[in-house]
């Protein structure tokens, strides 16, 4: 797509991942009119980029004309504020970007679904599927024919064998190892540095 046919874009927070969000957004060379803040609203700017207001002055804006970024993390698993956000919006008729840092490699043949987020360093092998509004962190790797379901967070520095299944909504922790064709449930959470040899249901 040339850069003058994409839609300018709305962040969604103004915490860490945001400002990740923010840095890779700005090597892609994308229009950012602003994010979004939770009050009470302590920064005027993120990064140069101006803070809006709360999520609510995105209504100032047709839906046709934007598309937004979930910028609010990932913590805990389950429903969470970044889900509900996510919901609210699209049912408002907004879309929601995937973001992909220029450093990340991912195959031709993998699939990254809307909303999902690649992070800097991040690897994505053939035949894997990343689920609506996933994140898949910094340096994470995620190897040939896994399912990474909606909502899901891959944290830095993970690996996933090949064909491992995510369920919805799941955080796999920092630095955790997960063995070929392993299962994981939804809404479940991976302690960081885990190394999982057994289905987690």
């Amino acid at each position: 797509m040339n850069h003058s046919d994409e839609k300018s874009v709305i962040v969604l927070g103004a915490g860490g991942h945001a400002r990740v969000l923010v840095s890779i957004l700005k090597r892609l060379n994308r229009r950012i009119l602003g994010a979004t803040c939770l009050p009470p609203i302590e920064e005027n700017d993120l990064f140069g980029i101006p803070i809006l207001g709360d999520d609510d002055e995105i209504k100032n804006w047709n839906p046709q004309e934007i598309e937004l970024v979930n910028g609010i993390g990932m913590i805990t698993a389950g429903e969470s504020a970044r889900h509900e956000n996510s919901n609210r919006m699209r049912a408002l008729g907004y879309r929601f970007l995937e973001v992909v840092d220029p450093s990340a490699f991912i195959a031709p043949e993998a699939t990254v679904s809307e909303g999902a987020q690649v992070m800097a360093g991040a690897i994505i092998q053939p035949g894997a599927i990343i689920g609506k509004d996933s994140i898949i962190n910094t340096g994470a790797q995620v190897d040939h024919d896994c399912v990474i379901g909606e909502g899901s967070h891959v944290c830095p520095g993970s690996l996933l064998a090949g064909d491992v299944r995510i369920g919805q909504k799941s955080i796999v922790g920092s630095g955790s190892i997960i063995i070929p064709r392993i299962q994981v449930g939804s809404c479940r959470m991976i302690r960081a540095g885990s190394i999982i040899t057994s289905n987690v249901d």
